[in-house]
């Protein structure tokens, strides 16, 4: 056997083996099927991570990574899940250690992996890093920090946008009647000269 194929067959084994942590783990991962909420996160984080660990496999191959996800786990004849869930729970070890995702909230991670909170992400990671007994408090604080913040920064550029939709719309009409203008200074020039019929 080839180190290719040794290889290939490696991967094949350790993908069978994702598959089947992911599967089994799902079971677990359900809050409203599953008592104990620790166990619910600790199933779901341990998703996450075979899902990351199976996406690294597939080396940056979106489309194999997608085919193996809907055969494997998705369509997997036992219990399913859909391909948002995956993401999210994706999303925890992509963010942090168990033990910081539920400092900050699980809910919140799914929120910190949009580009929005980008800045916010790095600051709670940071926070994280500095004083890492922090309280989950101080990570609601700094998200409702955040969150005033942004609402902020729209209503500041709301007034700008609607100005220049106003100032757009007046150059416009003053356009149209300029455009009617010359369309009936053309009709009148038109009404004087002889017709073809009549040529």
């Amino acid at each position: 056997m080839t180190d290719v194929n040794k290889a290939l067959e490696l991967t094949e084994n350790l993908l069978s083996e994702l598959a089947n942590t992911v599967v089994n783990a799902l079971s677990n991962a359900g809050a409203g099927r599953v008592v104990d909420k620790e166990l619910c996160e600790q199933a779901q984080y341990d998703i996450g991570a075979a899902m990351r660990e199976a996406k690294q496999l597939f080396q940056g191959n979106k489309n194999k990574f997608g085919k193996w996800r809907d055969e494997n786990i998705i369509g997997n004849g036992k219990r399913t899940v859909d391909k948002r869930t995956l993401t999210r729970w994706t999303n925890l070890c992509e963010f942090g250690t168990l033990d910081e995702c539920r400092k900050v909230g699980f809910t919140k991670v799914y929120k910190l992996s949009s580009k929005r909170y980008a800045p916010l992400r790095e600051q709670i990671k940071q926070h994280l890093e500095q004083h890492p007994d922090v309280e989950s408090d101080t990570i609601n604080e700094m998200f409702n920090d955040f969150a005033t913040q942004l609402k902020t920064e729209k209503k500041q550029t709301t007034p700008v946008v609607n100005d220049d939709l106003v100032d757009k719309v007046s150059e416009l009409e003053a356009r149209l009647k300029e455009l009617e203008q010359e369309n009936a200074n053309l009709r009148q020039q038109l009404e004087g000269q002889p017709t073809l019929e009549a040529a």
